[in-house]
């Protein structure tokens, strides 16, 4: 089997047979390093602590907002990317993972659990607008990834099923500096917007919740590293931040 062939299937392998979803994903460089016709593919770990909004609640007895603070979340996603232009990239991305929180509001105490099953959707674009010198980029990203999943949480000492689609966008802005062949250093500024929906039902009840999901437009900053293995392979470190997220990633890109 080829090399490109290899990389392909474990792609396909890690994307498609991780039956669960994760919604916060890698930025890597700001700017475009694929040339018109050239393709890759990414595969990248993350590990999340987000805050979330729980927004206008509805149930029998009324909903009263309330952040759940520090969802801790693990990621796998794959990229699968393409030059446009010498300037401008593409890519499409699946997703897959597992998330788990532990919160109180009020007296009752909501344990989220490990989803059921679900799956992340995605697709993004980079723009490298500014070169002024050859080691030296800078350049925007736009990504957005759509996530729905099924799973289980105990709130207030009862069972309930949960259903949660959430999508998140996140707008990009900075430099990339290559000190030689092999290293480079890459961040700047972003936006990180996540709107959603929560649904659950309790088990063995007529007892329904529902309620928006909501982080606002929440700005921060990102710093990452981009280390170069072989010729056609990219390691990438990378820290985001805002007042609602911290994560962690690393990435590994096979370009053919």
């Amino acid at each position: 089997m080829s090399r490109t062939k290899l990389v392909l299937v474990l792609a396909f392998v890690v994307g498609w047979y991780c039956s669960d979803a994760i919604a916060v994903a890698p930025l890597g460089p700001p700017v475009s390093n694929l040339g018109k016709g050239q393709s890759s593919i990414g595969i990248a770990y993350t590990y999340s602590r987000m805050d979330l909004d729980f927004d206008s609640g509805s149930s029998p007895g009324g909903g009263p907002a309330f952040t759940l603070d520090a969802i801790r979340s693990h990621g796998i996603f794959v990229d699968f990317a393409r030059g446009f232009g010498e300037r401008w990239e593409a890519f499409i991305r699946v997703g897959a993972g597992s998330t788990r929180a532990t919160d109180s509001v009020g007296s009752s105490a909501i344990h989220m659990h490990d989803p059921d099953r679900g799956y992340a959707v995605g697709f993004g674009t980079k723009w490298t607008f500014y070169q002024p010198q050859p080691n030296l980029k800078f350049g925007s990203i736009f990504q957005i990834l759509w996530t729905k999943i099924k799973g289980d949480a105990m709130i207030a000492g009862n069972s309930w099923d949960t259903d949660t689609d959430m999508t998140e966008m996140q707008i990009a802005i900075g430099p990339e500096y290559r000190f030689n062949d092999r290293f480079s250093l890459y961040g700047g500024a972003f936006f990180n917007i996540v709107d959603g929906k929560f649904d659950a039902k309790r088990r063995n009840a007529a007892a329904s919740i529902s309620y928006d999901i909501d982080s606002g437009a929440v700005a921060g900053g990102f710093l990452g590293s981009s280390v170069k293995i072989n010729d056609n392979t990219d390691l990438n470190l990378e820290w985001q931040h805002t007042s609602a997220l911290d994560l962690i990633g690393v990435k590994l890109v096979f370009g053919f």
